[in-house]
């Protein structure tokens, strides 16, 4: 996937929202 090119998209609010909802354990995860 291109994050680059994904990230330049304009994204709604919510849809940031859920994006953050499925990254945010991993990375949770990954400080740990």
């Amino acid at each position: 996937m291109d994050y680059s090119k994904y990230f330049q998209e304009e994204l709604s609010d919510e849809e940031i929202l859920r994006a953050f909802a499925i990254v945010m354990p991993f990375l949770n995860d990954m400080v740990r």
